[in-house]
């Protein structure tokens, strides 16, 4: 029997926090707000079982020798960074892809 992969955390800082819920409120407004919610759980969804085949690397975080990645769900996407050894999703950003129509 084969265990389950051990799941990765997520985590971001307050002011990305705070973008996030300033992006659900103009969601709202534009009554785009599931979709978006929508697309951060897809999102999320895949970077805590395995965030390394997620989406593709661009750069390293310099300060901490990190790949940092991005992908995409639309509307959003995502920039993170991976910590292998500590299973941690470090979010650079999240955010609309495209502010057309918004």
């Amino acid at each position: 029997m084969t265990m389950p992969p051990k799941l990765y955390s997520i985590e971001n800082s307050q002011k990305q926090a705070e973008q996030f819920r300033a992006l659900l409120r103009r969601a709202e407004e534009v009554g785009r707000r599931d979709e978006v919610v929508s697309a951060a759980h897809r999102l999320f969804a895949r970077l805590i079982v395995y965030p390394l085949a997620c989406g593709e690397e661009r750069e390293q975080m310099r300060h901490l020798g990190l790949p940092v990645r991005i992908d995409f769900e639309a509307p959003l996407v995502v920039c993170f960074a991976t910590h292998e050894a500590e299973k941690k999703v470090l979010i650079k950003y999240l955010r609309l892809a495209s502010r057309r129509g918004w």
